[in-house]
């Protein structure tokens, strides 16, 4: 079967998984995933960090950029250019960010990132025990992460998100770690 079919069927799947988890409390969920990311080697070793800004149904990112921003990590956070096309800029504070296209707040300027990023945090609405990620289906950080130098890409995930198997594209990107609240999944180098 063709593999965009079966994503397509794998995302209504994980849509309607994440609808009936919205009705459970995540704060604690959030703060064990925040901490299994914090006290990442990678992360600690980090001094440029690329974070999603996280929408209802993901996993929280706000208090993550703030400890990010605490610990002196320059924080970057994606911003949508054009369609199916993302920058990471500097994370200029939540005062300066306002809901960009698809209602995520990003901010409102700033200059695309053209350095080295040592870990970048992405989303997506499942996640495979080899590192295959699946997102909504434009592309945005498969399209980025192509054209960028990340050192260390890290899906991020609730548990109820990790899955078998993610059929996946040659212009999928596999992640380097997948993390939960109760798992920190290294990808084998040979499956990458």
């Amino acid at each position: 079967m063709n593999p965009n079919i079966r994503k397509a069927a794998l995302r209504r799947a994980l849509l309607a998984r994440r609808k009936y988890h919205q009705k459970i409390n995540k704060n604690t969920l959030n703060q064990s995933i925040t901490e299994n990311i914090v006290n990442l080697k990678e992360v600690m070793q980090a001094s440029v960090v690329c974070v999603y800004v996280s929408i209802p149904g993901e996993v929280e990112t706000h208090v993550l950029i703030d400890k990010f921003e605490e610990s002196g990590i320059v924080v970057l956070v994606p911003q949508i250019i054009g369609p199916s096309q993302m920058q990471a800029v500097r994370f200029p504070g939540w005062t300066a960010m306002r809901p960009g296209p698809l209602e995520i707040l990003a901010p409102v300027t700033g200059l695309e990132w053209e350095h080295d990023i040592d870990v970048a945090i992405i989303p997506g609405l499942g996640f495979s025990p080899v590192g295959d990620r699946l997102g909504f289906g434009a592309g945005f950080y498969d399209r980025w992460l192509k054209e960028r130098c990340v050192v260390t890409k890290i899906g991020v995930g609730f548990g109820y998100q990790i899955v078998s198997e993610i059929p996946n594209n040659l212009h999928d990107v596999k992640m380097d770690l997948v993390v939960t609240e109760s798992h920190i999944l290294r990808v084998p180098r040979d499956s990458l």
